[in-house]
């Protein structure tokens, strides 16, 4: 049994989120600067840092453990894109599915949907909460690398993905989204 059927889903339209500039990161010249913007997202108790006004997308999936809601927002800029995902598991996978076998599942599902050769693999926590970092590339794929953290807080999953296009070495932006995730209970 797949415990989160489709975690690639494509991000489509819409928005739900409070927007700020940006302005009070100093780490980056004032034309990258204007672009970033800061994106809450009360419902899904989280915030980050995008390089473009994200899309929104929302789906439910009907399980046999309950329903799975996956709730995303994705931005592509310039070499790459960026995206959160929080997908609410039923209350019964918590009981059922300790957190280190809901993240092996979650990255290898990613991992054979996108048919992908792995490139690193570590286990981290975040703010006390168990998570996973891991990089892939694709020959299929537009982009060069894609970077995927996952962390598990009680039974939210966030999945937070940043890719460069092939031939972009340059880090900074991937670095600066996955720093600026937070997120609350």
């Amino acid at each position: 049994m797949a415990l989160l059927p489709s975690l690639l889903t494509l991000l489509g339209a819409g928005e739900a989120v409070a927007l700020t500039d940006g302005s009070e990161s100093a780490d980056v010249s004032a034309a990258e600067q204007a672009s970033w913007r800061n994106v809450t997202a009360h419902a899904e108790r989280f915030s980050a840092q995008f390089p473009a006004r994200p899309e929104f997308r929302s789906v439910t999936q009907h399980t046999i453990v309950g329903d799975v809601t996956q709730t995303g927002y994705r931005a592509r800029f310039g070499d790459g894109f960026f995206s959160v995902e929080l997908h609410e598991l039923p209350g019964i996978a918590e009981f059922f599915a300790p957190a280190n076998l809901v993240l092996e599942r979650a990255k290898n599902q990613i991992l054979k949907e996108s048919d992908t050769v792995p490139l690193s693999f570590a286990r981290v926590e975040t703010e006390g909460h168990p998570g996973s970092v891991f990089s892939y590339r694709s020959d299929k794929s537009n982009f060069e690398i894609e970077e995927v953290r996952l962390v598990l807080v009680g039974k939210r999953l966030f999945k937070l993905t940043a890719g460069l296009v092939k031939g972009s070495d340059d880090r900074s932006a991937m670095d600066r989204f996955f720093n600026s995730f937070r997120f609350w209970k």
